[in-house]
């Protein structure tokens, strides 16, 4: 089947959708992808101090985020429920997803089927598109909550 991903390629016009971007493309001032690339010396994560950062800690593990996080998992639960129950199309619930699926959709939105039969293609992409938009306006929402992009500038080396 074709693949395409919708809602998740808006015009970038807020800090926090190109740090979304830079997070999607591995380029993100998260310390773990910045250490991939020997721009610092320290891959931690500056809010808990305790793991690695990455987009999957950032998102799903880091302790100092939790009421931030449940909020978004509950919305994504939801979504990624709705979808799979509304279209009969085959698909795990959310709770059945893998840590990377979960990611995945996250970074990028549901996958909208193009090879759908033709009365099923306008529903699920209206479907999809709705789900993508909130979603997208939901991860936004974490970011911003969380305040990890707009804290001051941690130093990069570890303390001796």
């Amino acid at each position: 089947a074709t693949v395409e991903y919708y809602g998740f390629g808006r015009i970038l016009n807020s800090k926090l959708d190109k740090k979304l971007l830079q997070i999607k493309l591995g380029l993100s001032s998260l310390n773990g992808q910045l250490f991939k690339y020997n721009l610092t010396d320290n891959p931690f994560c500056p809010a808990c101090l305790e793991c690695l950062e990455s987009s999957h800690h950032y998102f799903f593990e880091c302790k100092a985020f939790i009421t931030e996080r449940v909020l978004l998992e509950n919305v994504m639960s939801q979504l990624v429920n709705e979808f799979f129950l509304c279209t009969n199309l085959p698909g795990r619930l959310y709770d059945n997803l893998c840590y990377s699926d979960k990611l995945f959709i996250l970074l990028n939105g549901l996958p909208l089927m193009i090879d759908l039969p033709l009365y099923m293609s306008l529903t699920v992409r209206d479907l999809v598109t709705q789900i993508n938009k909130r979603l997208y306006d939901e991860v936004i929402n974490y970011m911003c909550k969380t305040k990890r992009f707009t804290l001051p500038v941690y130093s990069t080396s570890l303390v001796a």
